[in-house]
């Protein structure tokens, strides 16, 4: 329930139910859950499901697979919202997103590893958009399917004072009705994390390093970012940390700037 001069008085009442039970035999895991779920504000119920499966191969290695369903009704603002240029939609639908993956994990203690590819339909998507450039309003609206297919992968790895681990992800998206988004396209295309952490001299040192790009744009994100802490008292801790070391300005939503390059000193104790 909410109070608000630009939202109204609103409320809505939630109704779920679940039964999730689990299987493991040997080297085989399996899990499912069905359940229902519904807004007083909507005519019927939601089916939800999920299902999972892991095997191990040995101590080591396992491979997994799932799939599910789930769903995000539309919050206040996105269905009463209402500006000079922005008009919420009272008759939106939830959305559905149905989820599909498989993958495997290598773990020896010193080193892991995962790899997997999903596969998501988004049904009825909600988002801020226009038609065309002519029309008055921004409104947030079901803009149909979109599917989107991706392939992750991370390893870490412990080597004496050393830790050290990458991440990198890539998405394809087909969208199925043409429209212009508010907040510009920021479906994101590839990801790339890694991190380094380091024991120096009785300091502890960090080195982090993030990219991402977005499909049908040219710009992207490249940030680097720094912290050293150090014990100066048993119970006082001092860290000093550098976020976009070298001041690469990026927008992951357009219009909208990161703030830059940061410095912070911290100090934190206990008594």
């Amino acid at each position: 329930e909410i109070l608000s001069s630009k939202l109204g008085t609103r409320s809505r009442n939630r109704h779920a139910a679940d039964l999730t039970c689990g299987y493991e035999f040997e080297s085989l895991t399996l899990t499912g859950s069905l359940g229902t779920e519904k807004y007083d504000v909507y005519p019927g119920f939601e089916t939800l499901r999920s299902a999972s499966a892991t095997y191990r191969i040995s101590e080591e290695i396992s491979l997994k697979a799932w799939l599910g369903r789930g769903i995000r009704y539309p919050n206040f603002t996105e269905l009463y919202y209402s500006d000079p240029y922005t008009v919420g939609n009272a008759g939106l639908d939830p959305e559905l997103c149905d989820d599909y993956g498989a993958g495997a994990d290598f773990n020896t203690g010193t080193v892991n590893a995962r790899v997997s590819a999903i596969f998501r339909n988004a049904f009825g998507l909600i988002d801020w958009g226009k038609e065309s450039p002519s029309d008055t309003y921004w409104q947030a609206k079901n803009i149909g399917l979109v599917s989107t297919a991706g392939l992750n992968a991370d390893v870490s790895a412990a080597l004496g004072p050393v830790k050290v681990s990458a991440a990198y992800s890539v998405y394809d998206y087909i969208i199925s009705r043409q429209y212009l988004p508010k907040y510009g396209a920021s479906y994101l295309k590839n990801r790339l994390s890694a991190s380094l952490d380091a024991d120096v001299l009785g300091f502890s040192c960090r080195i982090t390093y993030a990219f991402r790009n977005y499909i049908n744009r040219q710009d992207y994100c490249s940030e680097t970012g720094i912290s050293v802490s150090r014990k100066v008292l048993d119970n006082l801790e001092v860290t000093i940390r550098a976020d976009d070391v070298f001041d690469r300005r990026y927008e992951d939503s357009p219009g909208i700037p990161a703030p830059g390059r940061m410095v912070s000193l911290r100090l934190e104790g206990s008594l």
